[in-house]
């Protein structure tokens, strides 16, 4: 075979694995896409409630001394969230994007590139639009900004700072996720020339997307956190301790209820990668070694799918459901 075709054909074959690695992305955005339809569904009357709390606010130029400090312990609380998560954000897409940048065939590097592109488009367009309406998603944002405003204790100028926060912040959480992903597709793409090699590209790459889960589900129990601080912050504005302990109960459910959907995203990522991974491994095993060696090679390598070996992982997966009650007894202590 000529030198030609012997690239030809190799291009032609990392581009069949990079393209055979995107599959990954269905069952997580499948996941979301399910999320985001249940959570219109349930909260058909969030929208609703945030002109429910008002009448509770007492006068601006009455508040009181406990009121003003409960106030100001929130927004502390709330922009210690924001700059946490607009950190992590970056983080996650600086690095995710190293990852994309490593070499690839130019066909796979425009089909990522392309596809990764026109996710982060639709993300940002679906997150416009919300914001222009009056759905369950969008009334996360308006529950707690009308509230703020309705209160009377910020000036304009104040109002102002806090949007452009939340949508320069907004716009960085809907694209980090789908960049994090597109890097870890990246990530599960083989051509090894070897099976020596293939292994251990396979424990490397077992090791990445572990690497991975911790940051992206990292990046996610920082969201829920902030989710929390902010639905939570009318709640220190409100005289009555009733309607204050309803308005951080809302606050959890919102957030418990993300962070099961996030939890379950991960999820749906993980275990189809970490299985085809093994898969891999015990193929190219039962071809070189002793069968007996199989199991003892994947644990040594971290590809066994035992819940004792993949504790680690298994907390990182559940840490955004439990971000939620975390987030609120961190506000509870404040």
């Amino acid at each position: 075979m000529s030198t030609a075709a012997t690239s030809t054909h190799g291009a032609s074959t990392n581009f069949a694995a990079e393209s055979k690695s995107l599959l990954l992305l269905l069952p997580p955005i499948s996941v979301l896409v399910l999320a985001g339809i249940v959570f219109e569904l349930v909260a058909f009357d969030l929208y609703q409630l945030r002109l429910k709390i008002p009448p509770f606010f007492p006068d601006s130029a009455a508040m009181n001394t406990a009121l003003i400090l409960r106030e100001s312990q929130a927004r502390y609380v709330w922009c210690a969230g924001l700059l946490l998560n607009v950190m992590a954000d970056l983080a996650v897409i600086t690095i995710c994007i190293r990852i994309l940048l490593r070499p690839m065939s130019r066909r796979g590097r425009q089909l990522y590139t392309g596809l990764c592109a026109l996710f982060c488009l639709g993300s940002l367009g679906n997150l416009a639009a919300s914001m222009g309406s009056d759905s369950a998603f969008s009334a996360i944002f308006y529950f707690t900004y009308d509230n703020l405003e309705a209160s009377g204790r910020f000036e304009q100028v104040h109002l102002g700072a806090i949007r452009w926060s939340l949508v320069s912040l907004n716009a960085m959480s809907a694209v980090a996720p789908i960049i994090a992903m597109f890097a870890a597709c990246r990530t599960m793409v083989s051509r090894a020339a070897t099976a020596e090699d293939g292994l251990h590209r396979m424990a490397e790459q077992m090791r990445r997307m572990k690497e991975l889960l911790n940051l992206g589900s990292a990046l996610l129990v920082l969201g829920i956190v902030h989710m929390n601080a902010w639905l939570r912050w009318p709640a220190a504005l409100v005289a009555d301790p009733g309607i204050a302990s309803d308005i951080n109960g809302l606050s959890l459910s919102v957030s418990l209820f993300w962070g099961a959907a996030f939890t379950l995203m991960i999820i749906a990522f993980y275990l189809p990668a970490a299985l085809l991974l093994r898969q891999r491994a015990s193929a190219l095993l039962a071809e070189t070694g002793s069968p007996d060696s199989v199991m003892t090679w994947l644990k040594d390598h971290g590809l066994s799918l035992s819940p004792a070996e993949q504790m680690p992982q298994l907390a990182a997966m559940l840490a955004p459901l439990l971000a939620g009650p975390v987030g609120s007894a961190l506000g509870n202590l404040g």
